[in-house]
C-alpha cells in the first residue's frame, strides 16, 4: 500500500493513513469511484460463518445509514474452500482455493 500523509495530520499527531479521509474544512473527499471495499477472508467453519453473517449485517446496515453518498462502497468475503457453502447465496462471495500442507 501507497501510504499517503492523513488531511488532518496535525489533529492526529501526524500519523498516516493508507488512504484518503474526510477533511473537516472541505467536507468528505469522496466520490463514488473512492469508496472503501470491505473484504473479509474467511475459511467453511461455523463459527466464521456466523461472523460473516453478522459483519455483513452491520455492514449493510451502517451503508444503509450513510445514504447514496456515503464512504462504504462493496463487500466482499473470500472463502478459502475447495467447495461452495450455505452463504454463497446470502453474502458476495469468492472462492480460493486452500493451500495444501507440503512435507
Amino acid at each position: 500500500l501507497q501510504y499517503q500523509k492523513h488531511v488532518q495530520a496535525a489533529v492526529f499527531g501526524g500519523k498516516f493513513t493508507s488512504g484518503v479521509m474526510a477533511d473537516a474544512e472541505k467536507g468528505s473527499v469522496y466520490t463514488h469511484s473512492r469508496r472503501f471495499h470491505t473484504i473479509v477472508p474467511t475459511q467453511d467453519t461455523v463459527y466464521h460463518a456466523w461472523q460473516c453473517q453478522m459483519l455483513y449485517y452491520h455492514f449493510k446496515k451502517a451503508k444503509e445509514g450513510q445514504g447514496p453518498d456515503g464512504e462504504m462502497g462493496g463487500f466482499t468475503r473470500i472463502l478459502h474452500s475447495n467447495s461452495f457453502d450455505k452463504l454463497m447465496h446470502d453474502i458476495p462471495t469468492t472462492i480460493v482455493q486452500q493451500f495444501q500442507d507440503v512435507d
